[in-house]
């Protein structure tokens, strides 16, 4: 599961690059991008994230954010906001947690 990129529509995203970009917004504290399963184009781009205390942001924000900086195709199809992401003993994000809750989310909201 711990792939080196998402393919999205026979483009690669590696998520680091895509991650240093959301990092560098001053509401953002805490993110991951991961790729969760897409009929269409494989696998889409999703930015997960926990704001900085305090600090307010909406998707649109984040997603016009991006695309200043990325390559189309690079730009997550969603952002989803958390309270806290998921962490290992070593403090490295789990992204198989957050791609279990992402689906989670999906069962409960349909």
């Amino acid at each position: 599961f711990d792939n080196i990129y998402i393919l999205t529509g026979g483009s690669n995203i590696f998520p680091a690059e895509v991650e240093a970009v959301l990092a560098a917004h001053p509401a953002v504290g805490l993110v991951s991008v991961v790729g969760i399963p897409d009929a269409v184009k494989g696998e889409l781009a999703v930015g997960c994230i926990v704001r900085r205390q305090g600090a307010e942001v909406s998707e649109d924000a984040l997603i016009s954010f991006c695309r200043e900086r990325l390559a189309s195709y690079k730009v997550p199809r969603r952002i989803a906001f958390f309270d806290s992401l998921p962490l290992g003993p070593t403090g490295k994000i789990l992204k198989r947690e957050i791609v279990a809750r992402l689906a989670s989310r999906q069962r409960h909201a349909g």
